[in-house]
């Protein structure tokens, strides 16, 4: 009753034998399940899983902005292009866009199959993020009465058609060289083949190392070493076919 009511005996609380009564030793204040939860160590980030975006570099120092927005078909829009010293960033209305230069695998200028205009191809190592979907090359086409695009980057300008520019640009900051179609040229004198993906209609450009397959908005590299041709029968619809198949890029040279 003493301690209850919070009066403390002169000489200490008394048992009925007169005896000194011993108290059991306080013991350590227990966390509550939520205090628990907040000393516990953050957990590590998961792993970003096989074929996701991959993540964003620190842009840093704005080297340059281009003024006019350029028309991407991949992906599709405009966009007003700003290039900084680890990443360009592509600004459109509903999102933005930023491409790692580490990423940059290369960089291509080709002719556009119907000879209206150039191509600026940009493949990427890794997609990017796109706002909920992902990006995995950037493809600008330039035709001819747009007007010319003029920059300075790191002291040297830069002036000529936008597909031009922004090869030039990239090939710079990643340190990769531009690339183009290879020694060999179609008959009649155009820069691509026709042919088909599936259903669908796409032009077939040959490089130095590699096959480009431009399909609307897409881009389907194929190199040599991975190459399956096959030549199909004739039927009363064609004369041949000429099948290619490209191995999956893990698999060893000549693989089916």
């Amino acid at each position: 009753r003493q301690l209850v009511e919070g009066r403390a005996h002169p000489r200490g609380p008394r048992r009925r034998g007169g005896g000194p009564l011993a108290l059991p030793a306080p013991r350590p204040p227990r966390l509550s399940r939520r205090r628990r939860v907040g000393w516990a160590p953050a957990a590590a980030a998961p792993a970003a899983p096989a074929g996701s975006a991959a993540p964003l570099d620190r842009p840093g120092a704005l080297l340059v902005e281009l003024a006019s927005d350029l028309s991407f078909l991949s992906p599709r829009g405009k966009f007003r292009l700003s290039l900084y010293r680890g990443a360009a960033v592509l600004h459109g209305k509903s999102a933005e866009i930023a491409v790692p230069y580490r990423l940059v695998s290369r960089v291509l200028v080709l002719p556009e199959a119907s000879g209206q205009g150039s191509l600026c191809v940009v493949t990427l190592a890794a997609p990017v993020a796109n706002g909920k979907s992902q990006v995995g090359h950037l493809l600008l086409h330039s035709k001819p009465a747009e007007p010319k695009v003029e920059c300075s980057l790191s002291g040297k300008p830069l002036c000529g058609q936008p597909a031009s520019v922004v090869s030039q640009a990239f090939a710079s900051l990643a340190a990769v060289e531009v690339g183009g179609i290879g020694s060999f040229k179609p008959f009649g004198g155009r820069a691509a083949l026709q042919c088909y993906v599936k259903a669908t209609e796409a032009a077939l450009y040959l490089l130095e190392k590699e096959l480009l397959v431009k399909e609307a908005s897409k881009v389907h590299v194929m190199p040599y070493s991975r190459l399956r041709v096959e030549v199909l029968p004739p039927d009363s619809r064609r004369t041949f076919d000429l099948q290619l198949e490209c191995a999956a890029a893990d698999a060893p040279a000549g693989a089916p």
